[in-house]
């Protein structure tokens, strides 16, 4: 990998890419954590990987298998779910 020789397009390929992919997420996720609360950024930060599938369907036209879309569906309720239960208990101990 260090012996071949690069072309400038594919190192503007992949710095684009990291800027896309790891740059410009985490700049925003910074911004979020400034302005969201705690149980909104665990609400983002859970559903990220559940919405994977679909962001891929989307931009590759490739659909998701069965267990796919099934632990979607698990991991979406169970964090729906636990924000739920937290901001019950939270509100019950604000009374």
């Amino acid at each position: 990998l260090l012996q071949q020789r690069w072309e400038w397009r594919e190192v503007l390929i992949i710095l684009v890419l990291g800027l896309f992919q790891l740059g410009f997420p985490f700049l925003l996720y910074t911004v979020a954590l400034r302005r969201l609360r705690a149980l909104e950024i665990m609400l983002i930060q859970s559903l990220e990987p559940i919405l994977n599938p679909i962001w891929v369907y989307l931009v590759v036209a490739e659909l998701p298998t069965p267990m796919a879309l099934l632990g979607s569906a698990i991991v979406f309720l169970a964090v729906t779910g636990r924000a739920y239960t937290t901001i019950r208990e939270h509100k019950e101990a604000l009374r």
